[in-house]
């Protein structure tokens, strides 16, 4: 069974799985921290990866332009009739997809391309994750396959992940189709 949960005060989109119906995939939508890529690409290591005996390597793609020069073009591109300007902060959004150990960039690149044509948004960045997880009881690790991607959601003069454009449909319909 899923949920899906729009919290307004921060316009926080996210899918939640109950823990005993476990789907093969799940996909989660938040607002992207000022850390994200320095964690997505690894630039500052977080304690709780596995030993690095034990890690498999990362695989990571960035748009040519960073997050903040897609949306300064995109704020240059919109024929604004004054109202607020949009900060960045409220644009630049991260999906996080659980994987297993098959998937690889190439499947990443075409969901990503999914999500920008379903929802007019622009992918920044992929970081698949293959090095963390935890050590089982035998001491064997267990790996937490996984993928942060990354959104600017400002496009065509308007902000395009808004409660009002994105209904829990169609968070529905992209949990099935990931």
């Amino acid at each position: 069974i899923l949920r899906y949960n729009f919290l307004t005060s921060s316009q926080n989109y996210t899918t939640i799985q109950e823990r005993k119906k476990m789907a093969k995939s799940a996909i989660t939508f938040q607002k992207a921290k000022g850390h994200s890529y320095k964690h997505n690409f690894r630039k500052d290591e977080p304690n709780y990866l596995l030993e690095p005996q034990d890690r498999k390597e990362n695989s990571y793609w960035q748009n040519e332009k960073t997050p903040k020069e897609i949306f300064n073009d995109e704020l240059k591109k919109a024929n604004r009739k004054g109202g607020r300007i949009p900060k960045f902060e409220n644009s630049y959004w991260e999906a996080v997809c659980n994987l297993n150990a098959n998937h690889n960039l190439d499947d990443l690149k075409k969901l990503a391309e999914h999500i920008e044509k379903k929802f007019n948004i622009t992918c920044t960045a992929i970081a698949i994750h293959r090095d963390e997880g935890h050590y089982n009881d035998k001491g064997k690790a267990e790996y937490n396959y996984h993928a942060h991607i990354n959104f600017m959601t400002y496009k065509d003069g308007r902000q395009n992940w808004r409660k009002e454009l994105i209904k829990p449909d169609d968070l529905r319909e992209l949990q099935t189709e990931t």
